[in-house]
């Protein structure tokens, strides 16, 4: 794999990166109602989802899931399932989101992680992404261990920017989106959004 071959890389997953979808926002609506605090577990949650994804991928789960209709419709539901939770408690939780005495809000960074984790890593197709996506840029005469291992660790690596970037942009709106109608307005939107992309993907097919 040469340096064209890399750069071009880049720029794909740079871009990849920056459309957004489920996970860029929950990394915002985490960020909105928690601020900067929550980053940290968020980007963690999501490295370790693609990395398990990238990790699957190569063992052939990825082979798997495009071959077996049955295997592919589990993983599906799985995420629509997640995804559509995840909206309906968006557009319910204004309660959850009252501030405390202390003036902040309540959160765990354990249960962000696994959110974060599982929204990145229930995605059948993100596994298919991988599958089809590594080998156009892989050298098939040179090391292909190596390859792998540099275009894995750059997308992870980017993938920590990119959540940091959208987390800390969006905490920079937590005082104005905090206010109860602006958060309300927030919530109903986010909610949405979630359920929508849970319908979306109900509603794809495997070649689509």
């Amino acid at each position: 794999m040469n340096l064209e071959v890399y750069t071009y890389y880049l720029l794909t997953v740079v871009i990849i990166l920056s459309i957004p979808g489920p996970v860029v926002l929950m990394v915002i609506s985490q960020s909105i109602t928690h601020g900067k605090k929550v980053i940290k577990p968020l980007m963690l949650g999501v490295a370790l989802g693609d990395l398990l994804v990238m990790i699957l991928s190569l063992l052939g789960i990825g082979a798997l899931l495009a071959t077996s209709q049955k295997a592919y419709e589990i993983v599906k539901w799985l995420g629509v399932c997640y995804l559509i939770y995840l909206g309906v408690r968006t557009l319910l939780s204004e309660k959850n989101l009252k501030l405390n005495m202390a003036g902040r809000l309540k959160f765990s960074n354990r249960n962000v992680f696994v959110q974060a984790f599982l929204v990145s890593a229930l995605n059948p197709k993100g596994i298919m992404f991988f599958v089809a996506f590594f080998p156009q840029f892989i050298d098939q005469r040179a090391d292909t261990g190596l390859q792998l291992v540099v275009l894995g660790s750059t997308f992870i690596g980017l993938t920590l920017v990119s959540v940091f970037l959208y987390g800390s942009f969006a905490s920079r709106l937590r005082g104005f989106l905090n206010k109860p109608r602006a958060n309300r307005y927030f919530n109903w939107i986010s909610g949405g959004v979630l359920i929508s992309a849970g319908v979306v993907a109900a509603a794809s097919e495997k070649n689509g």
